[in-house]
């Protein structure tokens, strides 16, 4: 009868270390060798980036087109309004201007000798596509268009 003093499952945990040992050096050896070498330059790389020359302009600023622009107007507010024109009709309607001293204006020029009542609707327009350079104002109850 054999004497047997390393049994077959001790022989297979040994190889078994050994192997992870093995591939653990391995791994290293080629991960030192790859991430500690330097870059090598390809040939010509000097020249092909070349930094622009930039220069800036700033005499623009002063230029006639920079100077007449138009600054965007204030949002205007939506009135509903109540009135009396010179003939002693009463005329009610919706406006839009920026503040209610600029409403207040426009109905006179409009014709409004008495303005009644004067109040804040909201904010911005019905129409929100109608330019803000014109004025803009909805027809009064009676179907006649004031302008």
């Amino acid at each position: 009868m054999a004497i047997v003093f390393v049994s077959p499952r001790e022989k297979q945990k040994a190889f078994l270390v050994a192997i992870v040992i093995f591939s653990v050096i391995v791994f290293a050896i080629i991960g030192l060798a790859i991430f500690l070498s330097s870059p090598k330059k390809p040939h010509g790389a000097d020249s092909i980036f070349v930094a622009p020359q930039i220069e800036i302009d700033f005499d623009v600023l002063t230029s006639p087109e920079v100077l007449n622009l138009v600054l965007m107007p204030e949002m205007e507010l939506q009135f509903s309004y109540k009135g009396m024109n010179s003939s002693a009709q009463e005329q009610t309607g919706k406006i839009s201007a920026p503040t209610e001293q600029r409403a207040r204006e426009i109905l006179s020029n409009l014709g409004l000798v008495l303005i009644i009542e004067l109040k804040e609707v909201g904010v911005g327009r019905e129409n929100p596509f109608s330019p803000y350079n014109q004025s803009n104002i909805a027809p009064s109850q009676g179907g006649e268009l004031i302008k």
